[in-house]
């Protein structure tokens, strides 16, 4: 009775056409395209988006191919990640690996995957401090920059990188400053000697 609630209110939320698991168990198009209808179906609905992100999931599609799918079709990336992390927590999936298939999704920045598979993980049912824990672990496993973990997860700015201004200030103090210090102390000449005139007298001299 649950599962029939449950698919009662996904077809309420999805096209009969969009219904992801039953076009994948059927055959008759791939994962790509029904999941890219069924993303078109919605409308730009985030909740609907979520629960096909979900069916998808559940339906066995691989957690990086439904989020670079998802993504493409205009969906918000923090968003898409959010719902796919949920779902695959849900599916039984642990956190490193989620958080690792959510990291090879094209062009989707460390920082959005890493708040977006904590807000996964809390919709799942952890509780907030846990699920952070878990992520920032994961995410330190997989060598993810420590700035970057603290700020997909907690939301902790990034600090700017400081520049190389102090390069280069002392150059040249040695440079030259006493180039000439000594110069022309050997440059001196004894004044000429004067020959005596022999044509002028002692007396006259």
């Amino acid at each position: 009775m649950r599962n029939l609630f449950a698919g009662i209110l996904l077809a309420a939320a999805l096209p009969a056409s969009a219904s992801i698991s039953s076009e994948l168990a059927a055959g008759d198009a791939s994962a790509s395209d029904i999941i890219n209808n069924a993303m078109a179906a919605c409308g730009g609905s985030g909740s609907c988006q979520a629960l096909a992100i979900e069916d998808a999931i559940a339906a066995g599609v691989d957690i990086t191919t439904v989020i670079n799918l998802a993504i493409a079709s205009g969906a918000d990336a923090t968003a898409v990640v959010t719902a796919a992390s949920a779902a695959g927590l849900k599916a039984g999936k642990s956190v490193d690996t989620v958080l690792a298939a959510a990291l090879a999704a094209d062009g989707v920045p460390a920082a959005t995957v890493l708040s977006g598979v904590t807000a996964g993980a809390t919709a799942s049912g952890t509780s907030t401090a846990d699920a952070q824990a878990a992520v920032a672990k994961a995410a330190t496993s997989l060598n993810v920059d420590p700035q970057v973990i603290a700020s997909g997860v907690t939301g902790t700015p990034i600090a700017p990188t400081a520049g190389g201004n102090n390069s280069g200030n002392n150059a040249g103090n040695d440079s030259g400053n006493n180039t000439g210090n000594n110069s022309g102390n050997d440059s001196r000449q004894a004044p000429p000697l004067l020959t005596p005139n022999p044509n002028i007298s002692p007396s006259e001299r």
